[in-house]
Formats: C-alpha cells, sequence, structure tokens
C-alpha cells in the first residue's frame, strides 16, 4: 500500500509539473486570442521654429504697404464711380442738347431769309446786283398772306424784297410798316403759289417774356442766322438785361448772351420753351465783346 501511495505521490507530482509547464507555454496565446491588444496611436507635437521679431522698422514698413494698398483700392473705386458718373453725365449732356435742339428745329416754321436786292450800273456801264439777307420771323398768316418782322435797317433802300420760307419757296415781299429809328420793318407776302402741305407746317413766332428777372441767367437758343449763315443754330445763356441802347425816342434794353457769333448775324433768341425773346442786334454791340446781342421794347 505504501508502494501504491507513493506511486500515486509521484505520478501526481509529475503531471502537476507538465500541467504547470503547460500552462505556461499555452497561456500567452491563449490570453492573445481572448484579449487581443488595440493599436496604439502615436502623439505627434508639431516641431517648433524659431521666429524672428520684427523691429519696429520691419513694422512700419508692413503699414506703408498696408496704407499704399487701401489707397490703391480707393482710388480704384474712385475711378470706377467716375466713369460711371462719366457716363451718366455725358447721357444727360447728350440729352440736354437734343431737347433744345428739339425746340430749335420747330423754330424753323416761322423764320424766313428776306433778302435785299438792289441793282446799279459800275463805272462801265456794265449793271451789277447787290444783296444783302437776314432773318425774320412770322408773326401773323392767313391762308393767302404771311405777315412778317424783320431788323434791317436799310431795308427801305432795298429797289426788290425776296422772302425765302424753310421749304424753299421764295416770293417777293412788300414793307407795310418801316420805323427808321429802330430799323424794324413789317413785310406783305402772298403765300399764293405755295404747296398745301407747306403753309399747314408754316407756323407764327410766339412772344415771351424778356423781364430780366426772367431770363437773366437762364438757357437760350439763338436760331435764324446767329454764324452769318441760313438755319445756324447756337446756345447759351443770357448773362446780361438791363443795358439800355441809346436809340432816340425809343426804350430798347439789350439782353447780352455768351453765343460767339458772327458781326453779320441776325434772327431771334428763344427760350427753352421755344418763345421768342429778344430780336438778334449785330448793330449796337461793344467793341470789346463780339458776342450775338438781342434788344427789346421795354415793358
Amino acid at each position: 500500500m505504501m508502494r501504491q501511495m507513493m506511486n500515486i505521490a509521484i505520478m501526481a507530482a509529475v503531471f502537476g509539473a507538465v500541467a504547470c509547464l503547460f500552462f505556461l507555454l499555452l497561456e500567452p496565446i491563449f490570453t492573445r486570442m481572448l484579449y487581443p491588444e488595440e493599436a496604439v496611436t502615436g502623439v505627434t507635437y508639431p516641431e517648433e521654429t524659431e521666429t524672428e521679431e520684427l523691429t519696429p522698422e520691419e513694422m512700419l514698413v508692413n503699414e506703408e504697404e498696408k496704407a499704399a494698398t487701401e489707397e490703391q483700392e480707393r482710388i480704384r473705386q474712385e475711378v470706377e464711380r467716375i466713369l460711371r458718373d462719366k457716363d451718366r453725365g455725358a447721357r444727360a449732356y447728350e440729352n440736354l442738347y437734343g431737347a433744345l435742339r428739339s425746340v430749335a428745329m420747330d423754330s424753323l416754321y416761322y423764320l424766313v431769309d428776306v433778302s435785299e436786292i438792289s441793282s446799279d450800273t459800275d463805272w462801265f456801264n456794265d449793271p451789277y446786283e447787290t444783296r444783302g439777307t437776314v432773318s425774320g420771323i412770322i408773326i401773323a398768316k392767313t391762308d393767302s398772306e404771311a405777315q412778317l418782322l424783320v431788323y434791317s435797317p436799310g431795308i427801305n433802300a432795298a429797289q426788290t424784297i425776296q422772302v425765302t420760307f424753310y421749304d424753299g419757296f421764295s416770293v417777293e415781299g412788300a414793307i407795310r410798316s418801316y420805323d427808321r429809328v429802330s430799323g424794324f420793318a413789317v413785310l406783305s407776302v402772298s403765300l399764293e403759289g405755295m404747296g398745301p402741305e407747306s403753309k399747314e407746317k408754316l407756323g407764327t413766332a410766339v412772344l415771351g417774356s424778356s423781364s430780366p428777372s426772367v431770363v437773366l441767367g437762364r438757357p437760350v437758343i439763338a436760331v435764324g442766322r446767329p454764324t452769318g449763315n441760313s438755319g445756324s443754330i447756337s446756345y447759351g445763356a443770357i448773362t446780361s438785361a438791363s443795358a439800355n441802347l441809346p436809340i432816340q425816342d425809343s426804350g430798347f434794353v439789350q439782353l447780352t448772351t455768351d453765343i460767339y457769333g458772327s458781326k453779320n448775324a441776325s434772327g431771334v433768341l428763344i427760350d427753352p420753351d421755344g418763345l421768342v425773346i429778344g430780336i438778334i442786334d449785330s448793330m449796337h454791340g461793344r467793341p470789346d465783346m463780339p458776342n450775338i446781342l438781342s434788344r427789346r421794347p421795354n415793358s
């Protein structure tokens, strides 16, 4: 019995030793299988770089560059604004003169050219003809006759007076009334022979106020022959309206403009509404101001 017990004890010891050894060898394997390890992520830190501190001079340069950039941007925006305003201003300017031109073109239907024709002979007994042309206005008309007002101090000496209308129709005129002091004359012409369409378009001038308080500084249009040529148009403004003209037994004031015209200018001044406010007078201009002048009766 003792021998069997010793055999059992020895076998138990051997079995225990084998079991321990087997456990020690297989334990890590079973542990990794049952409890796998999680991947470890490493932590990285940014590399520290040494920065140099800016000097006051460098800070000043940076501020100047920033200010220059802001100034360039401001200038760019200002230029864009000016260009936009320029386009709007140009269109407004064009619209303004377009409106004034439309008013001036309407005046052609009551404007006429009055030619004073005289014939004579020279030293060799050869005939020749002298002709002077001024611009007048229609002040009244019927189906058969038109009454014209014209400023021409020497018209009473003309042998023949020829009147030409806007459409080129010409007819001989006759003096109905003439004032040798002021130089104004009223003519009458026959409309017989003028086409019905042209006669229908024919208009009469409407007189407007030429009071200094009304016209001073206002835009004005010179129509007729302000440059000495028929059908010419000039734009400007009334610069003064208080000078009296030294004409005997007459009360006239002078309206001066900033329109530079011909010494042979004639016609009328009209306001933006198309109303006649003065007659162009090239006889009483100042030597130092060759601008177009007009005169009117005192009211």
